[in-house]
């Protein structure tokens, strides 16, 4: 009985040790696997680009600019390959970060990194809704202005807030009068178009809510900024509207799409090219620096800073560290104004996509 018991222990050693063996080795494939993995995501071998301007893989040395750019256009590669779809949702999330980070550090890449940025939005969040994950990777940016979001908090009208020493007050740091009347314009006759859509189509709530909030929009951008009138027009040619409440071609590119889609997404483009046309003006707001005109970042002097500039000797430490102080408030008042401005324009993109629009980042980037 015992020597048959010992007999049977022997005999199963082999089976328990074979077993261990294969154990082993498969933990040691997954860990290599998972290595591997980890080297594909993280090589610069697999990216679209390892660097700007022949600079190689190492962010540490490019500006903030090109660090945005060498991120998005990696991150934009990635969620376009056939990868995981974890590493593609992980790869838009990134790469809508870094396109809008672009937008506003890079100059004259306004329209590109906004526009980028939306379409990383809506490719992350189709994979979200595929993973069961709904906004735990992608969150889309509001498609309504809040209060303080453009400028310093100030507006340029007469009923404005009273301006700080120092300070360039309200928008001016970032847009020109001529800008953000056109901003205000086209988030004016989006309202408008929504209104009429809502009423040809028995007073649609959602339509006439998004009437409401661009007309919002409209009205914070129409004081953003000090205009000699409002250059908000009101009411608008909507004979094309009228004639095609549900489906409309889109004039500027001739696309068909719900109608809809198409006032949106004229609102977005009308917007980016107000933008790019201050870009291409060469200043920025009432600084009349010669920059890209939606570089945030990078307007440094004001109009009343440079006059300064050329005084006489005896200019006071006081008045120094006021001009100093007001060149501080007008990059970080730019700088929000134009991120507030590239999140709202990627918001109309996506919202245009999603009542219809088609999302290629062909048809909208030139």
């Amino acid at each position: 009985m015992i020597r048959s018991t010992f007999r049977n222990m022997f005999r199963h050693r082999p089976i328990e040790a074979a077993t261990a063996a294969t154990m082993a080795t498969a933990a040691t494939c997954a860990a290599c696997a998972a290595l591997m993995l980890s080297m594909t995501i993280a090589s610069p071998a697999h990216a679209a680009m390892a660097g700007i301007a022949g600079q190689g893989g190492d962010d540490s040395e490019l500006s903030a600019c090109e660090r945005a750019l060498t991120v998005g256009y990696r991150d934009s590669a990635r969620y376009r390959a056939p990868l995981p779809s974890s590493v593609r949702l992980l790869a838009a999330s990134g790469a809508r970060s870094a396109w809008s980070q672009a937008a506003v550090d890079c100059p004259g890449r306004f329209a590109e990194g906004t526009v980028r940025s939306a379409q990383a939005m809506i490719v992350g969040r189709s994979l979200e809704q595929a993973a069961g994950m709904v906004g735990r990777f992608i969150t889309v940016p509001s498609d309504r202005i809040d209060d303080g979001e453009i400028g310093d908090g100030t507006t340029g009208g007469t009923t404005g807030k009273t301006k700080s020493a120092g300070s360039t007050g309200s928008a001016e740091s970032a847009l020109t009068a001529k800008t953000a009347a056109a901003l205000a314009v086209a988030e004016d006759r989006a309202g408008f178009g929504f209104e009429v859509l809502a009423a040809r189509h028995s007073a649609n709530a959602t339509m006439h809510t998004m009437s409401n909030r661009h007309k919002a929009n409209a009205q914070l951008l129409a004081t953003a900024v000090k205009q000699t009138k409002d250059p908000r027009q009101k009411v608008y040619a909507v004979k094309s509207l009228l004639a095609g409440p549900n489906t409309i071609i889109d004039p500027t590119n001739g696309i068909v799409a719900p109608t809809t889609a198409v006032v949106e997404m004229n609102c977005a483009m009308e917007q980016l090219n107000a933008l790019a046309e201050q870009t291409e003006a060469g200043v920025s707001g009432s600084s009349g620096t010669a920059n890209n005109g939606t570089n945030a970042t990078s307007a440094k002097t004001t109009g009343d800073h440079a006059a300064g500039a050329g005084t006489s000797a005896d200019s006071t430490t006081t008045s120094t560290s006021l001009n100093s102080t007001g060149d501080s408030d007008a990059d970080a008042t730019s700088t929000r104004t134009m991120i507030a401005l590239s999140d709202l324009i990627a918001a109309h993109i996506v919202t245009a996509h999603d009542l219809g629009y088609p999302g290629a980042e062909t048809l909208l980037l030139k």
